[in-house]
C-alpha cells in the first residue's frame, strides 16, 4: 500500500511539473490571424491598395463591366408555324416571316 501511495505522489508531482513547464513554454500573447475585410465578390481577392498581410498579398485589379445585352423576344409569333408576323421586325430572332396567310394555312 505504501509503495503505491509514493507511486501515485510521484505522478501527480510529475503531471503538475509537466504542466508548469509547458504553460511557461507558451507565449504571452497569441497572434491573432488577419482576415481580409475588402474581399473582390468577383474573383475572391484583396481589395485594400496599402494592406500587406501574407493573405492580402494577391490583388483584384479590377474588371471590366460588360454592358447588358438585350435579347429580342418576339412578341408577333404565329400561333400555326411560330415565326414572326410583324413585317417591319428586322431582328435575327424574326428572321423568319411567317407564310401562313400566303399559303391559306390560316
Amino acid at each position: 500500500m505504501k509503495r503505491l501511495t509514493k507511486l501515485l505522489i510521484v505522478a501527480l508531482t510529475f503531471i503538475l511539473l509537466a504542466s508548469s513547464v509547458a504553460a511557461c513554454s507558451l507565449p504571452e500573447e497569441i497572434p491573432s490571424l488577419h482576415v481580409c475585410q475588402s474581399v473582390c465578390p468577383d474573383c475572391n481577392k484583396c481589395l485594400n491598395k496599402d494592406c500587406s498581410e501574407s493573405v492580402c498579398l494577391k490583388k483584384c485589379a479590377g474588371h471590366i463591366e460588360l454592358p447588358a445585352i438585350s435579347v429580342h423576344k418576339c412578341e408577333s409569333k404565329c400561333q400555326t408555324c411560330q415565326k414572326c408576323t410583324d413585317i417591319n421586325c428586322t431582328k435575327s430572332v424574326c428572321a423568319e416571316k411567317c407564310k401562313c396567310q400566303e399559303e391559306g394555312n390560316i
